[in-house]
């Protein structure tokens, strides 16, 4: 649950330009949003009736190790930067771009 908190803030780092943060973030937001809806919806009122819920928990399960398997075995070069050291670096205190978001919001 951890590692699939962390995917929003990284992925709106990933595709962020510095001028337009909150729109990337709004985007980024509003189509998780809108995926949970999406979600909930089907196996609420679809996969729960159809399936039961053993095997509805056993699809989604499976699904999400098939996207992970795809991702990491699809990686490419941007892709890389999924890594965990990039990742630690970027939540580490002494990081530089954290510093630098930090030095905006209080104008130093």
């Amino acid at each position: 649950m951890t590692a699939l908190a962390v995917t929003a803030p990284f992925v709106i780092r990933l595709l962020a330009r510095a001028e337009h943060i909150g729109i990337t973030a709004g985007k980024v937001y509003a189509l998780s949003t809108a995926g949970s809806i999406g979600g909930i919806l089907i196996t609420a009122f679809y996969l729960i009736p159809r399936l039961g819920t053993r095997m509805t928990l056993q699809i989604l399960c499976a699904s999400t190790l098939l996207v992970g398997a795809f991702g990491l075995i699809g990686r490419t070069a941007a892709a890389a930067a999924f890594s965990w050291r990039p990742l630690a670096r970027s939540f580490s205190p002494s990081s530089p771009i954290r510093r630098r978001s930090l030095d905006h919001r209080i104008r130093l």
